[in-house]
Protein backbone atom coordinates (compact mmCIF):
# COMPACT_ATOMS: atom_id res chain seq x y z
CA UNK A 1 0.00 0.00 0.00
CA UNK A 2 1.16 3.87 -0.83
CA UNK A 3 0.62 6.48 1.00
CA UNK A 4 -0.38 10.20 -0.40
CA UNK A 5 2.89 10.74 -1.88
CA UNK A 6 3.15 7.54 -4.28
CA UNK A 7 6.06 5.37 -2.55
CA UNK A 8 5.63 2.83 0.32
CA UNK A 9 8.30 3.75 2.89
CA UNK A 10 8.11 0.27 4.51
CA UNK A 11 8.71 -1.11 1.49
CA UNK A 12 12.48 -1.45 -0.23
CA UNK A 13 11.32 -2.65 -3.63
CA UNK A 14 9.10 -0.56 -4.49
CA UNK A 15 8.89 0.06 -8.11
CA UNK A 16 8.29 3.00 -9.81
CA UNK A 17 6.09 3.42 -12.70
CA UNK A 18 8.56 3.05 -16.01
CA UNK A 19 9.07 6.20 -18.31
CA UNK A 20 11.01 6.46 -21.22
CA UNK A 21 14.03 8.16 -20.59
CA UNK A 22 15.67 11.01 -21.52
CA UNK A 23 19.25 10.97 -20.20
CA UNK A 24 21.04 9.34 -23.04
CA UNK A 25 24.09 11.22 -24.04
CA UNK A 26 23.29 12.78 -27.76
CA UNK A 27 25.64 12.83 -30.49
CA UNK A 28 28.63 15.38 -29.63
CA UNK A 29 27.97 18.66 -31.36
CA UNK A 30 23.99 17.71 -31.48
CA UNK A 31 21.83 20.73 -30.82
CA UNK A 32 20.37 18.91 -27.88
CA UNK A 33 24.21 18.64 -27.10
CA UNK A 34 24.56 22.38 -26.51
CA UNK A 35 21.03 22.79 -25.62
CA UNK A 36 21.56 21.18 -22.48
CA UNK A 37 25.32 22.25 -21.79
CA UNK A 38 23.71 25.81 -21.63
CA UNK A 39 21.26 24.95 -19.27
CA UNK A 40 23.80 23.80 -16.73
CA UNK A 41 24.78 26.22 -14.00
CA UNK A 42 27.76 28.78 -14.71
CA UNK A 43 31.19 27.38 -13.96
CA UNK A 44 29.91 23.87 -14.54
CA UNK A 45 31.72 23.04 -18.03
CA UNK A 46 35.05 24.44 -16.53
CA UNK A 47 35.05 22.74 -13.74
CA UNK A 48 34.74 19.15 -15.51
CA UNK A 49 37.23 20.39 -17.69
CA UNK A 50 40.09 18.00 -18.23
CA UNK A 51 43.25 20.70 -16.83
CA UNK A 52 40.42 21.97 -14.40
CA UNK A 53 42.08 22.83 -10.97
CA UNK A 54 38.58 21.85 -8.87
CA UNK A 55 39.69 22.91 -5.76
CA UNK A 56 40.80 26.17 -6.67
CA UNK A 57 37.63 26.67 -9.08
CA UNK A 58 35.07 25.72 -6.33
CA UNK A 59 36.79 27.65 -3.46
CA UNK A 60 36.66 31.10 -6.43
CA UNK A 61 33.17 30.02 -7.26
CA UNK A 62 31.75 29.60 -3.40
CA UNK A 63 33.54 32.89 -2.88
CA UNK A 64 32.05 34.80 -5.76
CA UNK A 65 28.94 33.83 -4.33
CA UNK A 66 29.24 35.40 -1.08
CA UNK A 67 29.63 32.61 0.68
CA UNK A 68 32.54 31.94 3.28
CA UNK A 69 34.55 28.54 2.76
CA UNK A 70 36.82 27.45 4.87
CA UNK A 71 39.96 25.08 4.10
CA UNK A 72 40.54 22.05 6.03
CA UNK A 73 43.46 20.17 5.63
CA UNK A 74 43.35 16.42 7.25
CA UNK A 75 45.59 13.32 6.90
CA UNK A 76 46.63 14.69 2.64
CA UNK A 77 42.87 15.64 2.18
CA UNK A 78 41.48 19.16 1.47
CA UNK A 79 37.78 19.65 2.67
CA UNK A 80 35.70 23.04 2.08
CA UNK A 81 33.26 23.79 4.55
CA UNK A 82 30.61 26.00 4.45
CA UNK A 83 28.73 27.64 7.94
CA UNK A 84 26.15 29.69 7.64
CA UNK A 85 26.82 34.02 7.57
CA UNK A 86 24.72 34.63 10.74
CA UNK A 87 26.10 31.60 12.70
CA UNK A 88 27.58 33.13 15.79
CA UNK A 89 28.12 30.04 18.23
CA UNK A 90 30.78 27.40 17.71
CA UNK A 91 29.99 24.92 15.02
CA UNK A 92 30.27 22.14 17.86
CA UNK A 93 27.05 23.11 19.85
CA UNK A 94 23.89 22.31 19.51
CA UNK A 95 25.26 19.61 16.94
CA UNK A 96 21.70 17.47 17.50
CA UNK A 97 20.00 19.92 15.60
CA UNK A 98 22.70 20.38 12.94
CA UNK A 99 22.38 19.16 9.43
CA UNK A 100 25.43 18.61 7.31
CA UNK A 101 25.03 18.11 3.80
CA UNK A 102 28.01 16.88 2.36
CA UNK A 103 29.48 16.52 -1.83
CA UNK A 104 32.67 15.26 -2.41
CA UNK A 105 34.37 17.73 -4.69
CA UNK A 106 37.14 15.03 -6.24
CA UNK A 107 36.70 12.87 -9.22
CA UNK A 108 38.31 9.62 -11.06
CA UNK A 109 41.30 9.63 -13.04
CA UNK A 110 40.37 9.91 -16.64
CA UNK A 111 36.66 10.98 -16.33
CA UNK A 112 35.02 14.20 -16.43
CA UNK A 113 33.55 13.64 -13.54
CA UNK A 114 29.78 15.49 -14.46
CA UNK A 115 27.65 13.18 -12.33
CA UNK A 116 30.27 11.87 -10.33
CA UNK A 117 30.54 14.45 -8.17
CA UNK A 118 29.97 18.01 -10.03
CA UNK A 119 26.37 18.08 -9.73
CA UNK A 120 25.87 17.20 -6.77
CA UNK A 121 28.73 19.97 -5.68
CA UNK A 122 26.67 22.38 -7.40
CA UNK A 123 23.52 21.42 -6.39
CA UNK A 124 24.54 22.07 -2.88
CA UNK A 125 26.46 25.12 -3.48
CA UNK A 126 23.49 27.22 -5.19
CA UNK A 127 21.17 25.32 -1.91
CA UNK A 128 24.11 26.86 0.50
CA UNK A 129 23.51 30.61 -1.27
CA UNK A 130 20.02 30.14 -0.84
CA UNK A 131 19.68 29.53 2.64
CA UNK A 132 22.72 31.94 3.07
CA UNK A 133 20.38 34.20 2.22
CA UNK A 134 17.51 33.05 4.33
CA UNK A 135 19.31 33.33 7.74
CA UNK A 136 18.89 29.86 8.46
CA UNK A 137 21.66 28.70 10.62
CA UNK A 138 20.73 25.11 10.95
CA UNK A 139 23.17 23.50 8.37
CA UNK A 140 26.79 23.07 7.20
CA UNK A 141 27.91 22.27 4.42
CA UNK A 142 30.73 20.13 3.68
CA UNK A 143 32.50 19.82 0.21
CA UNK A 144 35.27 16.04 0.92
CA UNK A 145 38.36 15.41 -0.71
CA UNK A 146 39.81 11.64 -1.43
CA UNK A 147 35.92 10.00 -1.90
CA UNK A 148 37.29 8.22 -4.66
CA UNK A 149 40.18 6.53 -2.76
CA UNK A 150 37.88 3.88 -1.39
CA UNK A 151 38.40 1.70 -4.14
CA UNK A 152 42.27 1.84 -3.77
CA UNK A 153 42.73 2.30 0.20
CA UNK A 154 39.51 0.90 1.28
CA UNK A 155 37.20 2.60 4.23
CA UNK A 156 40.00 4.81 5.91
CA UNK A 157 41.72 5.61 3.32
CA UNK A 158 38.81 8.25 2.16
CA UNK A 159 38.60 11.56 3.40
CA UNK A 160 35.56 11.53 4.57
CA UNK A 161 37.15 8.91 7.49
CA UNK A 162 39.67 11.05 8.99
CA UNK A 163 36.99 14.17 8.63
CA UNK A 164 34.58 12.00 10.79
CA UNK A 165 37.02 10.59 13.40
CA UNK A 166 37.11 14.74 13.68
CA UNK A 167 34.09 15.45 14.22
CA UNK A 168 33.56 13.27 16.99
CA UNK A 169 36.17 15.08 18.55
CA UNK A 170 34.90 18.50 18.56
CA UNK A 171 31.52 17.49 19.22
CA UNK A 172 29.71 17.20 16.10
CA UNK A 173 28.71 12.90 16.30
CA UNK A 174 25.26 13.75 16.80
CA UNK A 175 24.53 15.66 13.66
CA UNK A 176 22.61 14.31 11.18
CA UNK A 177 24.95 13.76 7.62
CA UNK A 178 23.19 13.39 4.31
CA UNK A 179 25.58 12.82 1.29
CA UNK A 180 24.53 13.40 -2.16
CA UNK A 181 26.70 11.63 -5.20
CA UNK A 182 25.44 11.23 -8.94
CA UNK A 183 22.36 13.46 -8.05
CA UNK A 184 22.75 14.88 -11.94
CA UNK A 185 21.12 12.30 -14.28
CA UNK A 186 17.49 11.14 -14.05
CA UNK A 187 14.86 12.24 -12.08
CA UNK A 188 14.02 9.75 -9.51
CA UNK A 189 15.77 10.29 -6.40
CA UNK A 190 17.02 7.03 -4.57
CA UNK A 191 17.72 6.85 -0.59
CA UNK A 192 20.17 4.65 -0.14
CA UNK A 193 20.12 1.07 1.95
CA UNK A 194 23.46 0.18 1.92
CA UNK A 195 24.49 0.94 5.18
CA UNK A 196 21.92 -1.88 6.25
CA UNK A 197 24.05 -4.13 4.15
CA UNK A 198 27.07 -2.71 5.06
CA UNK A 199 26.25 -3.09 8.67
CA UNK A 200 24.94 -6.73 8.12
CA UNK A 201 23.10 -9.30 10.49
CA UNK A 202 25.60 -8.48 13.82
CA UNK A 203 23.97 -8.10 16.70
CA UNK A 204 26.32 -6.56 18.87
CA UNK A 205 25.08 -2.78 20.44
CA UNK A 206 27.00 -0.43 18.32
CA UNK A 207 25.76 -2.07 15.07
CA UNK A 208 22.46 -2.00 16.52
CA UNK A 209 22.71 1.17 17.17
CA UNK A 210 23.84 2.53 14.02
CA UNK A 211 21.26 0.63 11.83
CA UNK A 212 18.70 2.50 14.27
CA UNK A 213 20.22 5.86 12.93
CA UNK A 214 20.30 4.95 9.82
CA UNK A 215 16.84 4.24 9.72
CA UNK A 216 16.40 6.98 11.73
CA UNK A 217 17.94 9.33 8.49
CA UNK A 218 16.12 7.52 6.07
CA UNK A 219 12.66 8.02 7.78
CA UNK A 220 13.40 11.55 7.73
CA UNK A 221 14.36 11.63 3.79
CA UNK A 222 11.03 10.20 3.30
CA UNK A 223 9.16 12.45 4.72
CA UNK A 224 10.17 15.28 3.38
CA UNK A 225 10.69 13.60 -0.11
CA UNK A 226 6.88 13.19 -0.20
CA UNK A 227 6.75 17.14 -0.77
CA UNK A 228 10.08 17.79 -3.28
CA UNK A 229 9.98 15.20 -5.14
CA UNK A 230 6.27 14.26 -6.29
CA UNK A 231 6.97 10.85 -4.83
CA UNK A 232 9.59 9.79 -6.99
CA UNK A 233 11.63 8.12 -4.96
CA UNK A 234 12.94 4.32 -4.07
CA UNK A 235 15.33 2.81 -1.51
CA UNK A 236 17.89 0.75 -2.95
CA UNK A 237 21.62 0.21 -2.14
CA UNK A 238 24.26 1.72 -3.52
CA UNK A 239 27.94 1.12 -4.74
CA UNK A 240 29.05 4.17 -3.50
CA UNK A 241 29.88 6.92 -1.44
CA UNK A 242 31.53 8.38 1.49
CA UNK A 243 28.87 6.55 4.19
CA UNK A 244 31.51 4.01 3.98
CA UNK A 245 34.41 6.59 5.34
CA UNK A 246 31.40 7.69 7.99
CA UNK A 247 30.92 4.19 8.79
CA UNK A 248 34.29 3.23 9.79
CA UNK A 249 34.76 6.02 12.15
CA UNK A 250 31.34 5.13 13.47
CA UNK A 251 29.10 7.95 11.90
CA UNK A 252 26.18 6.77 9.89
CA UNK A 253 25.50 8.38 6.98
CA UNK A 254 22.52 9.03 4.43
CA UNK A 255 23.41 8.80 0.99
CA UNK A 256 20.99 10.45 -1.55
CA UNK A 257 21.40 9.71 -5.78
CA UNK A 258 19.45 9.91 -8.71
CA UNK A 259 18.76 7.64 -11.72
CA UNK A 260 16.41 7.99 -14.78
CA UNK A 261 12.63 6.22 -13.89
CA UNK A 262 13.36 3.10 -16.19
CA UNK A 263 16.63 2.47 -14.65
CA UNK A 264 14.99 2.12 -11.12
CA UNK A 265 12.17 0.73 -12.13
CA UNK A 266 14.70 -2.35 -13.64
CA UNK A 267 16.98 -2.11 -10.46
CA UNK A 268 13.84 -2.42 -8.25
CA UNK A 269 12.61 -5.03 -10.18
CA UNK A 270 15.57 -6.80 -10.17
CA UNK A 271 16.40 -6.73 -6.60
CA UNK A 272 12.61 -7.75 -6.02
CA UNK A 273 13.47 -11.21 -7.84
CA UNK A 274 16.91 -11.88 -6.47
CA UNK A 275 17.12 -9.38 -3.18
CA UNK A 276 21.26 -10.76 -2.75
CA UNK A 277 21.93 -8.42 -5.29
CA UNK A 278 21.60 -6.56 -2.47
CA UNK A 279 25.22 -7.59 -1.10
CA UNK A 280 26.50 -7.89 -4.61
CA UNK A 281 25.89 -3.67 -4.92
CA UNK A 282 27.79 -2.75 -1.64
CA UNK A 283 30.91 -5.49 -2.13
CA UNK A 284 33.57 -3.95 -2.17
CA UNK A 285 34.10 -5.09 -6.00
CA UNK A 286 30.93 -2.92 -6.98
CA UNK A 287 32.13 0.06 -4.57
CA UNK A 288 35.84 0.05 -6.47
CA UNK A 289 34.05 0.29 -10.04
CA UNK A 290 33.86 -3.43 -11.40
CA UNK A 291 30.38 -2.97 -11.45
CA UNK A 292 29.59 0.88 -10.93
CA UNK A 293 32.29 2.22 -13.60
CA UNK A 294 33.34 -0.16 -15.67
CA UNK A 295 32.29 -2.49 -18.33
CA UNK A 296 28.82 -4.10 -17.41
CA UNK A 297 28.56 -8.17 -17.42
CA UNK A 298 26.30 -9.31 -20.14
CA UNK A 299 24.35 -10.91 -16.80
CA UNK A 300 24.29 -7.54 -15.13
CA UNK A 301 21.79 -5.93 -17.17
CA UNK A 302 19.84 -4.96 -13.93
CA UNK A 303 22.94 -2.17 -13.69
CA UNK A 304 21.45 1.15 -14.03
CA UNK A 305 23.55 2.42 -17.17
CA UNK A 306 23.86 5.39 -15.22
CA UNK A 307 26.09 3.45 -12.79
CA UNK A 308 28.28 2.05 -15.57
CA UNK A 309 29.39 5.85 -16.93
CA UNK A 310 30.75 6.99 -13.81
CA UNK A 311 34.61 6.63 -13.41
CA UNK A 312 34.68 6.43 -17.05
CA UNK A 313 35.27 9.61 -20.02
CA UNK A 314 31.48 8.82 -20.31
CA UNK A 315 30.46 10.98 -17.37
CA UNK A 316 30.21 13.97 -19.21
CA UNK A 317 27.74 17.23 -19.91
CA UNK A 318 26.29 15.38 -22.48
CA UNK A 319 24.84 12.61 -19.71
CA UNK A 320 23.79 14.58 -17.43
CA UNK A 321 19.78 15.65 -16.95
CA UNK A 322 20.04 19.64 -16.41
CA UNK A 323 16.14 19.59 -14.81
CA UNK A 324 17.06 17.84 -12.27
CA UNK A 325 18.82 20.35 -10.43
CA UNK A 326 15.91 22.06 -9.24
CA UNK A 327 14.46 18.68 -7.73
CA UNK A 328 17.60 18.06 -6.11
CA UNK A 329 18.40 21.38 -4.77
CA UNK A 330 14.58 22.05 -3.17
CA UNK A 331 15.10 18.07 -1.25
CA UNK A 332 18.23 19.77 0.33
CA UNK A 333 16.60 23.14 1.03
CA UNK A 334 13.90 20.75 2.62
CA UNK A 335 16.23 18.40 4.76
CA UNK A 336 18.52 21.72 6.08
CA UNK A 337 15.38 23.67 7.36
CA UNK A 338 13.51 20.89 8.65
Amino acid sequence: MTDGAGFAPQDLRTTPKPQRSTTGAPKSGSTSSRLKSSALPEGFLDFIGPEADRFGQLKALLEKRGLHPSVLDLAGSRHILLTPSTQTRQVSRDSAQLRVLVAHWDRARGSPGANDNSAAVFQLMEAATRLNSTGDDKWLVLFTDREEAASAYGPRGQGAYALAEGFKTIGLGQAEFYIFDACGRGDTVIISTAMDELLGNEGEDGSLRAKRSARNLRLKVLEVGRSTCAGRLLLAPTPFSDDVGFLAAGLTAQTITVLPANEAATLAGALRSKPELAATLVSREARSGQASGQNRRPDALWMPRTWTLLHSPKDDAASLTPSVFPLVERLVLALAKR
